[in-house]
């Protein structure tokens, strides 16, 4: 009678200290910061009468080249008196096309703010636009932007946003 093969020895995995992590080149690169955007500040106490200012603040932008908005409020409460270019499309001197068309009556406006064909895109943090209203009534009320789609140089969407704040006059 013959002795059966000899098994090769079982070898565990290689032992590594508690929390050690492979070495970095082995990690995928950390994703940017995801695109946002948001009223600054989130929420206004005002006066009749007072003047109240949002900024329309978009963070991590990456080639931004467009940004159309329909803004939405209450003109029992609010009248927006102005919109007001902010500094982030225009950040590296590029020329800037900027409209505003501002209904009170029906309690909307339009905006639409884009870089020229040659400049590209944008890229980075700051705000849009410095919403400016007066405040005309006693209320709570609340400021969307139900259509919100800022695009890139080739004019795809990069995101679908309805950012709101809400404006309490006392």
């Amino acid at each position: 009678m013959t002795a059966p093969p000899a098994e090769p020895p079982v070898t565990a995995p290689p032992v590594t200290a508690p929390g050690a992590q492979p070495p970095a080149e082995s990690q995928p690169p950390a994703p940017p910061p995801a695109l946002r955007v948001a009223f600054a500040p989130g929420k206004v106490d005002a006066q009749v009468a007072g003047t109240v200012n949002v900024n329309l603040v978009l963070d991590n932008a990456t080639g931004i080249f467009a940004a159309p908005m329909r803004i939405k409020f209450d003109p029992k409460v609010l009248r927006l008196t102005d919109v007001v270019r902010g500094n982030l499309m225009a950040a590296d001197g590029q020329q800037v096309v900027f409209t505003k068309n501002i209904m009170n009556d029906a309690g909307e406006a339009t905006v639409n703010l884009s870089r020229t064909p040659t400049a590209g895109g944008i890229s980075g943090s700051g705000t849009l636009v410095t919403l400016v209203f007066q405040a005309v009534a006693s209320g709570t009320t609340t400021v969307t932007i139900p259509q919100f789609a800022p695009r890139d140089a080739k004019l795809q969407t990069v995101l679908t946003a309805s950012p709101e704040v809400v404006v309490t006059v006392k």
